[in-house]
């Protein structure tokens, strides 16, 4: 079972353009992919590849359509999902393998799975829906689940109520992987593929689900019914002893169940949240399985929200995709962090210091941190 490739075609002259990290797409030539015409922004829209697909922002206020529907925030995609910037249009396309794994939906009130026999699954209250929910508001067309190859992709249909995998509510469509719990309304079910290379998963049981709901017993709550204050700025935190030397950019707790706990970032990709196996691991209840990603790049660090419950909130206000800045407080649920530079590249930068000079300077400390690991790694 190999990667996912992804491509834009962009269906004018029916060139394709590889995606193999975070884009940006418009009319200037700085743009990733340059897209011409009197009706495309100089910067139209940032793609962005997450672990579950593709994920497209408007830019500038840019008017961008995905199948007819507007994006306002974000929007994820799925293979087959066609982009419209004015007179343009672009679809995104995949390349994978032949499908070798067997799906199927588990309940918790049935002893058998309803298995993906065909490409589509269509769910929803309606009559012609292959998944028929009668239980509480589902809509007549709810959603749809699409296999392509090895992949299970899950449609939010524009339903009234929405979809959610692991409590994140959807919007478009994301992949969904072994494991995972798909919500409608109050329906749940659990994805469970069989293949070798698949750990086996023991379906949800409705004794499983009773308990469930217990905060007591699963330390889980639900999502939070007003806004949370912003922390106040933190004096001096001090930094986690167990924490190990990094030369690079860190992200420090200073509150919320996480005060105390040092985050290195190196180059790449880090996964926020309170799932285990993710990168920067945060242990407190109101922060979503996958609640957030940090992006490390040359050029700075970026921070996107994935679609979590309680949002992600930059010095206070509420963010999509934000740069982040040295001293920049960032709030996940009831977990506040600092984003931090090293003292030596900190230094360097003052109140005048422009964006470049930081870039450059968390890019020195990035190298230098790489440079490191690469020889204690060759001693």
């Amino acid at each position: 079972m190999k990667d996912v490739t992804f491509w834009l075609e962009l269906l004018d002259d029916d060139e394709r353009f590889p995606l193999t990290g975070n884009i940006t797409i418009g009319r200037h030539l700085d743009n990733d992919l340059v897209v011409a015409g009197e009706d495309v922004r100089d910067y139209h829209a940032r793609l962005e590849l997450t672990p579950r697909g593709p994920r497209v922002f408007p830019l500038e206020d840019a008017n961008l359509l995905v199948d007819d529907v507007a994006v306002e925030d974000f929007r994820d995609l799925m293979p087959g999902d066609t982009l419209v910037m004015g007179q343009h249009q672009l679809t995104l396309i995949s390349e994978q393998s032949e499908q070798s794994i067997h799906w199927a939906l588990h309940s918790p009130d049935a002893s058998e799975g309803h298995k993906l026999s065909g490409p589509l699954l269509t769910i929803g209250r309606g009559d012609s829906c292959n998944l028929q929910i009668l239980e509480g508001h589902v809509s007549r067309h709810h959603a749809r689940l699409e296999t392509i190859g090895d992949t299970v992709w899950l449609k939010d249909l524009g339903s009234s109520n929405g979809s959610y995998v692991n409590g994140d509510r959807l919007v478009g469509a994301v992949r969904v992987f072994h494991g995972d719990e798909l919500t409608f309304d109050i329906s749940r079910y659990q994805l469970i593929g069989d293949h070798p290379d698949l750990t086996p998963i023991r379906p949800v049981t409705a004794v499983a689900e009773a308990f469930e709901f217990d905060p007591e017993l699963t330390g889980e709550l639900p999502p939070l019914a007003t806004p949370i204050p912003p922390v106040a700025p933190a004096e001096t935190v001090a930094q986690d002893e167990t924490a190990t030397e990094h030369e690079g950019p860190y992200l420090l707790g200073i509150g919320g169940g996480v005060a105390e706990r040092r985050y290195p970032l190196s180059l790449g990709q880090h996964l926020v949240g309170r799932a285990p196996d993710v990168e920067i691991h945060l242990p407190e209840p109101s922060v979503s399985l996958r609640h957030a990603e940090i992006d490390v790049r040359a050029d700075g660090v970026f921070v996107t929200n994935l679609i979590s419950t309680n949002g992600v909130q930059v010095n206070g206000k509420d963010i999509s995709i934000q740069r982040l800045e040295p001293g920049d407080q960032l709030q996940l649920g009831r977990a506040v962090l600092e984003y931090r530079l090293p003292e030596t590249a900190a230094n360097q930068t003052g109140p005048g210091t422009s964006k470049r000079t930081l870039a450059l300077a968390i890019g020195v400390a990035l190298l230098a941190g790489a440079l490191l690991w690469w020889g204690l790694a060759n001693l």
